[in-house]
């Protein structure tokens, strides 16, 4: 619902100091979807009937947003929210957002680890989502394990995340006697969430950050 599928016409305005603000955006599905000098991303939706205006606008990166309602006829809100984000930002309130881990990501990057360190059916199966072997079957998956490590030499499992891109997907580091392998996962939104996607494979020099700290 936040991705642009309708571009609109570019306008050129100006902020609350004056100063001249470039935007950029459309419709998406629903919500409206845009990006200015000051912000990459803003989401919003607005309306109004007669006797009534509303706005609900997010800057998603920084995990901040406004709504605001009025008891005028279509009240107009798009300054005033406009303005409320540049107060922010000038205050230094505005931070960018750091996607955590859940639980639930944390507990699979550990057992996901294991399972490279030593393959065990039983675990795999434990958490694998009903896509993982059909996607790629077990035995492939085993196999390819076997290979890297065979490369690699012994490995022990990571600690932390080198990014988490939201609380059901991230990938860490793992450390071996020849090497590294980067290990990225991405959990189904199921009860309880499981292994949708798994990637093993060696690690380039440039794969780690420090985007999230350790769990």
């Amino acid at each position: 619902m936040q991705q642009l599928w309708r571009p609109a016409p570019a306008t050129i305005g100006r902020d609350s100091t004056g100063a001249v603000q470039f935007t950029a955006g459309g419709y998406a599905f629903g919500l409206r979807a845009s990006q200015t000098c000051s912000f990459r991303s803003i989401v919003e939706h607005s309306g109004g009937l007669p006797g009534f205006g509303s706005i609900m606008r997010w800057l998603p990166e920084h995990g901040v947003g406004i709504i605001a309602f009025g008891n005028l006829t279509y009240t107009g809100w798009g300054r005033v929210t406009a303005n409320a984000f540049d107060a922010l930002a000038k205050s230094g309130g505005l931070r960018p957002r750091q996607a955590q881990p859940s639980r639930a990501l944390t507990d699979a990057r550990d057992a996901v680890s294991r399972l490279v360190v030593t393959w065990d059916d039983r675990l795999a199966d434990q958490i694998a989502a009903e896509n993982l072997f059909l996607d790629q079957s077990k035995d492939r998956r085993r196999a390819e394990i076997d290979r890297l490590r065979a490369t690699t030499g012994a490995c022990t499992p990571g600690s932390g995340f080198d990014y988490v891109e939201n609380a059901l997907r991230g990938r860490w580091t793992m450390n071996c006697e020849r090497g590294r392998l980067e290990v990225a996962i991405t959990l189904a939104p199921t009860m309880p969430p499981l292994v949708q996607s798994l990637s093993v494979k060696p690690a380039s020099a440039a794969s780690t950050t420090d985007a999230c700290p350790a769990q």
